[in-house]
């Protein structure tokens, strides 16, 4: 019988997958394939390129993508991108997943729940870099946030946010780590490091 099988283009999904061993749930995200029985868990594609996968429930397989895999959406069977799994993911673990290379580490319950508030409308960090809060942020808003400096970018970001309430996020964070927040426009603003001067 039919795969099932999607394609995550960007962005963050929750999957909550009914078992069939004749029928494994595949996500395809960045360059990894995430494959799962029977299971619950979240992926994310942040910054491009790197997968992050959450598994709340049961287990799922991490492998790599081939091109026969990466061909697989449309007519082709996956059993090559399926057949070596690379990684296993447990309930309960995080893993991250990038240029072919993954490191599952174990969560606690307060970092899953952290991770998957943005299920009811809100953001939570706990020292996650500031690129990566504003690609998050970005996905849920029109507005394009650039950030100057390379070294600004890896600000530690902690803290809770509303889904959508981006000037609460940047007030937010002009307190707690001095940047300077620029609206170019309506839909484009700048973050930069304060003027100490």
């Amino acid at each position: 019988s039919a795969r099932r099988r999607i394609r995550l283009a960007r962005g963050e999904a929750f999957f909550n997958v009914a078992p069939n061993k004749e029928r494994p749930f595949s996500v395809y995200a960045a360059g990894g394939v995430v494959t799962a029985v029977g299971t619950a868990f979240a992926v994310k594609l942040a910054e491009g390129k790197r997968l992050d996968v959450l598994v709340t429930e049961g287990v799922v397989a991490l492998t790599a993508q081939t091109p026969e895999s990466g061909s697989a959406l449309v007519d082709q069977p996956v059993q090559s991108a399926v057949a070596r799994p690379q990684l296993k993911v447990s309930a309960g673990q995080h893993a991250v997943f990038e240029d072919d290379v993954g490191h599952v580490k174990q969560a606690n319950i307060a970092g899953l729940e952290r991770k998957l508030m943005w299920r009811s409308g809100m953001l939570a960090y706990d020292g996650e870099p500031l690129s990566e809060v504003v690609a998050d942020v970005s996905r849920y808003a029109p507005v394009n946030i650039e950030i100057e400096d390379e070294a600004l970018k890896r600000v530690p970001v902690a803290g809770f946010f509303r889904v959508g309430e981006v000037d609460m996020m940047l007030e937010g964070l002009s307190a707690i780590a001095d940047i300077e927040v620029t609206h170019v426009s309506p839909r484009e603003i700048r973050l930069s490091k304060k003027n100490k001067g």
